[in-house]
């Protein structure tokens, strides 16, 4: 998976990203994961899957990125409402995360989001 990231100061946190599966239109399940890493720099960065996993072409997934480096920000286009919709989210925020976990259900009720970040997976 690759992110783009700015990075302000060299700062310390966990860093993870992974693929969900949406559930319904307010949860997902995590599927797939990287590994958690604690520093990051400003440009693309990249990291694999834990383990390999086939998608269907005809399903919907997000990509979620874990991101507690202090000085950091996603950078992305700004999309989206701003405002819960009665659509399934185009981004989401979920607090009181630690990590992700594979099997892990997330609420992404929470749409006020309006950043789509630049997150591609292959």
């Amino acid at each position: 998976m690759t992110v783009y990231i700015i990075q302000n100061g060299a700062a310390t946190g966990d860093f993870q990203m992974a693929i969900l599966e949406p559930d319904t239109n307010i949860t997902t399940t995590v599927i797939a994961i990287t590994d958690v890493v604690t520093t990051v720099s400003s440009g693309l960065i990249t990291l694999p899957l834990l383990s390999s996993i086939v998608l269907n072409d005809d399903s919907s997934y997000y990509l979620a990125i874990y991101n507690q480096v202090n000085g950091s920000a996603i950078a992305g286009k700004v999309a989206g409402f701003g405002s819960v919709q009665e659509v399934a989210p185009i981004n989401f925020r979920s607090q009181n995360l630690t990590n992700f976990n594979v099997g892990q259900v997330i609420n992404t009720s929470d749409v006020s989001l309006q950043l789509t970040p630049w997150l591609a997976a292959e």
